[in-house]
């Protein structure tokens, strides 16, 4: 519960701060056009120059063309990966704004990453440890990025819970999150390195070891394969 507290905090301290800076700082026409104050509380106009185009700045662009337009060869969105997107696509293809559906692709990621940060420090920490260790996390200044409608917190989601069953040795739901990582980030393809290294650590010290858990080993290889199948997407 205490998890679920900081989360909802910081969701509204970030959402917060984003319409604060667009007031100073409006960007689009239509922040320039629409005061903030007075409040419009029944001009749905009003809600997307308060709440949505604020987080209308760099990659969120991007984003929003692919929603709305799909992957192009030419104008630059193959060099985003597919997972934020297409996740994305789900709630705009039922009606929501395309930057709304992306915060709610990214604030879900958000509250995914801080509970299964929680359990994964919970594996070398007490109780009190590992919250204010997630308390420092969530105060760092690059930390905002955790509540903005890029793919971060979904990168961060898959990566901890790859971590986090590679751990507890569950190795085919590691690979999998490591896989869907690589499917967010490019450097998701780096989670193969230390899942690797966990596993022969664990279970593929000597010869007999490693051949009587080759099945295991096939669970790692979904990572790369992941991303050749991206770059063959891309390609076609």
């Amino acid at each position: 519960m205490q998890t679920l507290v900081f989360w909802i905090i910081f969701r509204l301290l970030t959402s917060a701060l984003t319409t604060l800076v667009s007031y100073y700082h409006p960007l689009t026409a239509l922040e320039k056009s629409i005061p903030l104050l007075p409040l419009s509380v029944f001009d749905p106009t009003w809600y997307k120059r308060a709440f949505l185009l604020p987080w209308w700045r760099w990659d969120v662009v991007w984003y929003q063309q692919i929603l709305e337009n799909g992957y192009n060869a030419i104008d630059g969105t193959a060099q985003f990966h597919p997972l934020y997107p297409w996740l994305a696509s789900i709630f705009y293809a039922i009606g929501f704004h395309p930057i709304f559906s992306l915060l709610l692709i990214s604030s879900l990621g958000s509250l995914g990453f801080v509970c299964v940060y929680y359990k994964l420090a919970r594996l070398d920490m007490s109780d009190s440890d590992a919250r204010f260790s997630l308390l420092l996390m969530l105060l760092a200044p690059a930390a905002f990025i955790l509540f903005a409608p890029y793919s971060e917190a979904l990168f961060l989601l898959c990566a901890a819970s790859s971590i986090y069953y590679c751990r507890r040795q569950r190795w085919w739901l590691a690979g999998l999150f490591g896989a869907l990582a690589t499917l967010t980030r490019q450097q998701g393809l780096l989670l193969f390195y230390p899942l690797a290294w966990e596993m022969w650590e664990t279970t593929l010290r000597t010869w007999s070891q490693f051949k009587s858990n080759w099945k295991k080993i096939l669970s790692l290889i979904i990572i790369p394969v992941s991303y050749a199948c991206w770059i063959l997407f891309r390609n076609l």
